[in-house]
């Protein structure tokens, strides 16, 4: 899909010469942007308040200046998702998680650009396959014969031009440590990679095998329904590297499943409410500063934990604008707690 065809989707015909100029300010957008300016362009996205994304006018003020968040709110709508869209095919994991991360189980809709969400969770799957590919260590190439034999050879017989010779002999060598130092580092970064996603295997298997939650320290056929989904999600999290494996929703599934006790739609607030509150304290509660309202599954363990029931859902409520009694799939509801964990500890 090119530029143009994201303005056509959003029903905006501003003519070639202004998608001329909107394309040229978005290839400026720098590359290395700042995951606050990441998450506050979801906010934006997704219409939530306090979105800053001052710094993306000031850009497009500079190639037209007529343009303003007021007159044209709807096309910067579109221009933030055209920003998020590039980042995610760019292969910015960040980028892929805070969109699916700020949607909330699908409970937050966009009003312009409704696409991206599923180039989000296509990408997901595609960057799980990509960072989990076992990595080949190349062979370390045997280094070539020196090509100085017959000049060193010369000057034992008779005098030569010793400090060129000389000079020659230390740059070969010098050439010959940077090619082995190169081969070698690709080697033991391939071997580094192979040990690390073995250890990631290693750990979930030996979950999977053991059935038992390690925050609550019981069964996790001993667990609550829906709680059972939120727990699977936020331990498995801790447990995997980047995105984490194209099979955590199977394998999520499997966990949950074992315990007995309820089946059907769940809600984050009976979830949180499952969960003793001494048991919160044992989990690791982690955010990004300043973007509590993104992530609501941490948001309601932590102002349950600290405002016990009847206080808590209001609260949630005010800072993330949903309603943690809302019906979700409990899958959902485990995947939601992934991938919030995944965001705050596992990338940044």
């Amino acid at each position: 899909m090119n530029f143009a065809d994201k303005y056509a989707l959003a029903g905006l015909q501003p003519g070639p010469d202004i998608i001329g100029l909107r394309k040229k300010s978005i290839e400026r957008v720098p590359k290395d942007l700042k995951h606050p300016q990441v998450l506050n362009l979801c906010r934006y996205y997704f219409d939530l308040p306090n979105a800053d994304v001052q710094w993306l006018t000031d850009i497009l003020v500079e190639d037209d200046g007529s343009f303003s968040l007021i007159t044209n709110a709807r096309e910067m709508k579109t221009l933030v998702a055209c920003v998020l869209s590039d980042r995610i095919e760019g292969g910015y994991n960040f980028t892929t998680l805070s969109v699916l991360v700020a949607s909330a189980m699908g409970k937050r809709q966009p009003v312009e650009a409704a696409w991206l969400l599923e180039m989000a969770a296509q990408a997901e799957v595609n960057q799980q396959v990509a960072t989990h590919r076992p990595p080949i260590a190349p062979d370390i190439k045997k280094l070539t014969a020196s090509k100085l034999a017959e000049e060193i050879e010369a000057l034992s017989e008779n005098e030569g031009d010793y400090v060129g010779v000389i000079g020659k002999v230390r740059a070969e060598s010098i050439s010959n440590s940077t090619a082995l130092i190169t081969q070698c580092n690709a080697a033991v970064s391939a071997l580094a990679k192979q040990n690390s996603l073995l250890q990631e295997q290693t750990n979930i298997l030996w979950w999977l095998y053991g059935a038992s939650s390690n925050y609550l320290d019981r069964p996790f056929a001993d667990v609550p329904f829906p709680s059972n989904y939120l727990l699977c999600g936020l331990e498995l999290a801790e447990l995997c590297l980047n995105l984490g494996p194209v099979a955590t929703p199977v394998m999520l599934e499997r966990m949950a499943k074992l315990s007995k006790k309820g089946r059907g739609t769940a809600a984050l607030s009976t979830a949180v409410e499952g969960i003793d509150q001494a048991a919160i304290e044992k989990i690791p509660l982690s955010r990004i500063g300043g973007f509590d309202d993104l992530f609501v599954v941490h948001s309601a363990l932590e102002k349950y934990a600290s405002g016990g029931p009847g206080i808590w859902q209001a609260l949630v409520a005010k800072e993330t604008g949903l309603d943690v009694t809302a019906a979700v799939e409990p899958r959902d509801l485990g995947i939601q707690a992934f991938r919030e964990y995944r965001l705050a500890v596992g990338i940044s």
